[in-house]
C-alpha cells in the first residue's frame, strides 16, 4: 500500500527529535491524548490526499508540458495516485473522503474514457464509479445535483442517451443557483444532443453556453456553428458566427483547442459546401471526443451521405470524408472496405501540416483494424507511425493518449 512508506517516514521524522520523552509524556495525559491522535490521523489523511492528487495530476499532464515537468524532477505515477485517493475515500475523514470520492469519479468518468482505447477498461471504470456513488455519496448526497450529474455521465457512457438527458436536465434545474455547475450540465446536454444527431437542439445549447460562459467561448461557438450548419439552419447565421469567433477568442485556457477552432472557422466560413462540411466537422468532433456512436443505421447513413461528395472539397475535408466512411465500414464489420477507405484517406496530401491529425486518426483506426484481423506486426507498425512520425498537428495533446494506449495494446497483444 502506498500510504505505508508515508506513515513510516512520518514516524521516523518524529523519532529523530531529542524530545521523544516529551511526546510520551504528552500522550500519557488522557486529556490531550485523544485529540492528538485524531489530529495525527487527520494529518495522515491530508498528506495522503495531497500525495494522491499530486501523482494523478502529474500523470495526466500533456506530453508537451511533461518534458519540462520531468526536467524539474517531478514524475507522476497514476496507479499510486489512484490507490492513495481510494484509501482517503475509505477513511473516516468526512470532508476529505468526499473530496477524494469526487476526484475519483471525475477521473473514472471524464478522464479515463478519453485516455483508454480498450472497451473492457471503460466498463471497469464505470463499475468503479457506480460503486463510489453507492458507497461513498449515495446516502448523504442522494438526489442532489452532484450524484445526478455523475449518474447521468454513467448513462451517457453506457449509451443510454435518453436516460442521460433526463438526468442532466434535472441536474441543471437543481443546480440553478450554482452557475458553473448549471453550465456543466448544459455542456453535457449539448453533447447528448450531438450524439443523437439533434443538430438544431445542440446548436441552441452551445449558443447559450457561448453567451453565458466565461471560458472556452471559441469551443462552444465552434460547436454551435457547425451544429447549425449540419442541421441545415440559417446559412447566413452560421457564416456570421464562424466569421466572428476567431476575434472573440481572447481569454483562453486551452490554446491548442482554441487554435484548432479558429483555423476550422476560417476554412468553413468560405466553404461553398457549408452544410456538407459542417456535418463532416460535427462527426469529426464526435469521433475525437469518443462520442461517435455508430449503430447500423447511423453507419449506413454516414456512408450514404458522406460518399455524395461535392467535387471541390479541400484535401483535408476529402481525407476526413474517406476516414469517416472507413470508420463506418469498420463498425459494420466489413474490414476490407474499411481498410480501402482508410488507406485512401491516408494517401491524400494535406495542405496544412496541422491537418495531419486526420492521418494520425487514420493510422490509429488501421492499428485497431489489423489487430482485429490478427495481423499484429502491421497493427504495431501503424500505432508506432501514429505515435512517432507526426508532431505539431491539431489536437495533438487530445489524441496523444489514445495513440499511446493503442501502441501499448498493439505491442502487448
Amino acid at each position: 500500500m502506498p500510504e505505508v512508506p508515508l506513515i513510516q517516514t512520518e514516524d521516523t521524522f518524529i523519532q529523530s527529535f531529542d524530545l521523544v520523552e516529551d511526546f510520551r509524556s504528552f500522550f500519557d495525559n488522557k486529556e490531550t491524548c485523544v485529540p492528538a491522535i485524531r489530529d495525527l490521523k487527520e494529518l495522515k489523511v491530508m498528506s495522503l490526499f495531497g500525495f494522491g492528487l499530486f501523482h494523478l495530476i502529474l500523470s495526466l499532464i500533456p506530453p508537451s508540458v511533461l518534458r519540462v515537468v520531468n526536467l524539474l524532477g517531478f514524475h507522476g505515477n497514476r496507479y499510486l495516485g489512484i490507490t492513495s485517493l481510494n484509501t482517503v475515500a475509505s477513511s473516516q475523514s468526512e470532508y476529505r473522503s468526499i473530496l477524494a470520492s469526487v476526484t475519483l469519479l471525475w477521473y473514472q468518468l471524464s478522464l479515463r474514457p478519453t485516455f483508454l482505447s480498450n472497451p473492457q477498461h471503460l466498463t471497469l471504470g464505470l463499475e468503479q464509479a457506480r460503486q463510489i456513488l453507492e458507497e461513498k455519496l449515495g446516502v448523504e448526497f442522494q438526489d442532489t445535483w452532484l450524484t445526478l450529474y455523475f449518474t447521468g455521465t454513467i448513462h451517457k457512457l453506457q449509451g443510454d442517451i435518453e436516460g442521460a438527458l433526463k438526468l442532466f436536465q434535472t441536474t441543471a434545474i437543481k443546480s440553478a443557483h450554482l452557475r458553473e455547475c448549471k453550465l456543466m450540465a448544459y455542456y453535457e446536454i449539448g453533447w447528448c444532443q450531438l450524439i443523437v444527431w439533434n443538430w438544431s437542439e445542440a446548436s441552441e445549447i452551445f449558443s447559450d453556453l457561448l453567451a453565458e460562459a466565461r471560458w472556452s467561448k471559441g469551443f462552444y461557438g465552434y460547436l454551435a456553428a457547425i451544429s447549425m450548419g449540419a442541421g441545415g439552419g440559417s446559412v447566413t447565421g452560421c457564416r456570421a458566427l464562424l466569421a466572428e469567433l476567431p476575434g472573440r477568442i481572447k481569454k483562453t485556457v486551452n490554446v491548442e483547442l482554441d487554435t484548432f477552432c479558429s483555423a476550422k472557422c476560417r476554412k468553413l466560413e468560405t466553404s461553398q459546401n457549408l452544410e456538407y462540411e459542417c456535418k463532416l466537422a460535427t462527426l469529426e468532433m464526435l469521433y475525437v471526443w469518443k462520442c461517435l456512436t455508430l449503430t447500423e443505421s447511423k453507419a449506413n447513413d454516414i456512408i450514404h451521405s458522406v460518399n455524395n461528395r461535392p467535387k471541390d472539397l479541400s484535401p483535408a475535408s476529402l481525407a476526413t470524408s474517406y476516414f469517416l466512411v472507413g470508420v463506418s465500414w469498420k463498425a459494420l464489420g466489413d474490414l476490407t472496405k474499411a481498410e480501402q477507405a482508410l488507406k485512401i484517406s491516408e494517401t491524400i496530401t494535406k495542405e496544412d501540416e496541422k491537418d495531419q491529425y486526420i492521418t494520425v486518426c487514420v493510422l490509429s483506426e488501421l492499428a485497431e483494424l489489423y489487430h482485429q484481423l490478427g495481423q499484429k506486426e502491421r497493427s504495431t507498425l501503424m500505432a508506432e507511425r501514429a505515435r512517432n512520425d507526426y508532431r505539431g498537428y491539431h489536437l495533438e495533446n487530445r489524441l496523444y493518449n489514445r495513440v499511446h494506449s493503442l501502441n501499448t495494446d498493439s505491442s502487448s497483444s
